[in-house]
């Protein structure tokens, strides 16, 4: 998804339990729970390729369009385990 041109990584799904990860290193979407470790994988890669900061961006947006959905707390988890340390 893109909108007005900004590239979007993560697509939100079932009130923030699911997400889609669009990888622009490797072409693919995946579909994955946000507490998963796949969701966690995806987001490292992307961050390892650089892509950390505008994700991390991504996550406190939607964290604060919708707190009902615990981005916050997907984020959280994200940090905790050094996803964005690069």
């Amino acid at each position: 998804m893109s909108v007005l041109g900004e590239f979007k990584y993560v697509i939100p799904l079932n009130r923030g339990k699911h997400a889609y990860v669009r990888n622009l290193t490797t072409g693919k979407t995946v579909h994955c729970a946000t507490d998963s470790e796949a969701f966690l994988n995806e987001v490292k890669a992307l961050s390892e390729a650089g892509h950390g900061v505008k994700i991390r961006s991504e996550l406190d947006a939607l964290a604060a369009a919708h707190p009902e959905h615990g981005w916050d707390l997907t984020a959280k988890r994200l940090v905790e385990a050094g996803v964005f340390a690069n």
